[in-house]
C-alpha cells in the first residue's frame, strides 16, 4: 500500500488503478452495497449533471463499495464515466445489523474516497447515495459550483419535502418471498399523497404468490389494481417471479417447538418453562435461539 495525501495507505488495487492516472478536478463518490436496483438512475444523473455543467472538467466517480453480490460495481463501471473502484470490507456486524441502518462501512468509504480525491488533485468532491433516485442533474451544479468558485469549503443540502414524503421514499424490495395462501385479498395495497409513487418504488429477485383471486388485482397502488407483470413492468423489475414456493414445514409454531423438546403442546406451557430459566436451572431449549432455530428449519433456512 501507498499512503494517499493525507496518510492514508491506499489497497494495492486502488494504487494500480492511480498509477499515472491523470488528474481530476472533480471527484463523486457513491458509497454502495447491493444497489443495483437504484445505481442506473444515480449513475444517469450524474453522467447527465457532468455533462450539463461541468463540459470538460476533468472528472472521476470513485466506487466505495462494501462486497456488493449483485451486478452494482460492474453497472458503475458501464456507466460512461472514469471510474476508481476501491473495494473495502465491512464488518458483518454492520452488514448484519438490525435494523438496518444504511450502507455498511460507511466510514471507511468516506475515508477512500478522500484518499483518491486527494490523490488526484480534485478541488470539489461530491459525496452522493446511491439509493436517492431523486437526484437530477442540477444538483452537481448546486453542490459544487460554490466549491470550484471558492464561495465556500463545504456545502451541505437543505431539502424541502412534503409532511408525507418520508412515508414511502424509495422503498427497495429485493429477495423475499411474499405470499398469501389464505385469501385473494391484495399482495400489496400502497397509497400516498404524493404523485409518482411507482417512481419511488424498486424491486429485484422477489418470489410473490397468492392461490387465486383475479389476476388483474394482485396490487393496488394508489387506488389503482395492478396485475403482477403489470406491475413489475411498472417499476423496472426483471427479475421476480410469481409463483408459490414451498417449504418443508412453514406451519411450525412455539407450541409445535414444545413438542418438539418433549414438553406440552401450547404456547403457554412453552413460555411457563422459560420463566424458569435462572442461572442455576439454565436450558439452552428454551431460549430464543432455539426457537428461532427450529422456526427457521420449517423454512428451509
Amino acid at each position: 500500500m501507498s499512503p494517499a495525501g493525507d496518510g492514508l495507505a491506499l489497497p494495492p488495487d486502488v494504487d494500480r488503478q492511480l498509477e499515472g492516472a491523470p488528474p481530476a478536478e472533480i471527484a463523486v463518490s457513491l458509497a454502495t452495497y447491493n444497489n443495483i436496483a437504484t445505481v442506473p438512475a444515480v449513475a444517469d444523473a450524474i453522467r447527465a449533471g457532468l455533462e450539463k455543467h461541468f463540459a470538460g472538467v476533468p472528472a472521476v466517480l470513485i466506487s466505495a463499495d462494501a462486497g456488493s453480490s449483485d451486478a452494482t460495481v460492474e453497472r458503475l463501471a458501464a456507466a460512461g464515466l472514469r471510474v476508481v473502484r476501491a473495494a473495502h470490507e465491512a464488518s458483518m456486524v454492520e452488514r448484519a445489523a438490525v435494523p438496518f441502518h444504511g450502507v455498511p462501512g460507511r466510514g471507511a468509504a468516506l475515508r477512500l474516497a478522500f484518499a483518491i480525491a486527494r490523490r488526484l488533485g480534485a478541488r470539489g468532491l461530491v459525496v452522493l447515495e446511491a439509493d436517492v433516485t431523486s437526484i437530477g442533474a442540477d444538483w452537481l451544479e448546486r453542490l459544487l459550483r460554490p466549491v470550484l468558485e471558492g464561495t465556500a469549503d463545504l456545502v451541505m443540502p437543505l431539502y424541502e419535502r412534503h409532511r408525507y414524503d418520508g412515508t414511502i421514499t424509495n422503498l427497495t424490495l429485493s429477495n423475499n418471498e411474499i405470499q398469501n395462501t389464505i385469501d385473494t385479498t391484495y399482495l400489496s395495497a400502497l397509497s400516498s399523497p404524493l404523485p409518482n409513487l411507482l417512481g419511488q418504488l424498486h424491486g429485484q429477485n422477489n418470489h410473490w404468490y397468492r392461490a387465486g383471486g383475479n389476476s388483474s388485482q394482485v396490487f393496488q397502488i394508489s387506488g389503482i389494481d395492478m396485475s403482477f407483470d403489470a406491475f413489475k413492468v411498472a417499476i423496472g423489475d426483471t427479475t421476480s417471479t410469481f409463483g408459490a414456493v414451498k417449504y418443508p414445514d412453514p406451519n411450525r409454531t412455539i407450541a409445535t417447538y414444545h413438542v418438539s423438546i418433549g414438553g406440552a403442546a401450547s404456547h403457554d406451557a412453552f413460555i411457563k418453562e422459560a420463566r424458569k430459566q435462572s442461572k442455576s436451572n439454565w436450558r439452552p431449549q428454551y431460549t430464543a435461539d432455539a426457537v428461532i432455530a427450529y422456526i427457521r428449519a420449517g423454512f428451509g433456512r
